[in-house]
């Protein structure tokens, strides 16, 4: 499976900021995805996420891992292993995102205004609720 090229935007400088951190489902303190989750996160291969490594879309750490298995760790009981670290993944997902953020929100408040005034004040007690658990984290 081929690399998809991310479009020329730019992006804001720090990518927590930029709308995409709800696609990676992992905790923000995870600073650093496997090839696995970052394939996942980003709807591409295993494959692909490495070719992005080696042409320096995504930025990433290369750690030697030690094992105890010759099929998983080769002769010498080690092999290579790759970080990509998640602002990368984020500013990625920013760069090919055909959509913006935001914009589940007007598509939220266009539903809302269909509700009637019990199930709309029902809908602004839960969202109060979950922002102040939100804001208090």
């Amino acid at each position: 499976m081929p690399i998809v090229k991310p479009s020329p935007k730019s992006a804001p400088a720090d990518p927590d900021q930029l709308g995409f951190s709800f696609l990676i489902p992992y905790s923000e303190r995870k600073t650093l995805l496997n090839t696995h989750e970052a394939a996942k996160v980003m709807g591409i291969s295993q494959e692909s996420v490495r070719v992005a490594i080696e042409s320096r879309e995504l930025e990433a750490h290369r750690f030697t891992v030690h094992g105890t298995k010759a099929d998983d760790f080769g002769k010498n009981g080690s092999r290579l292993t790759n970080r990509v670290t998640r602002r990368s993944v984020l500013l990625w997902l920013a760069k090919t995102a055909d959509y913006q953020p935001d914009a589940i929100a007007d598509a939220c408040y266009e539903v809302a205004k269909t509700l009637g005034p019990a199930l709309l004040k029902t809908l602004v007690q839960r969202l109060t609720v979950l922002l102040n658990s939100i804001s208090n984290r």
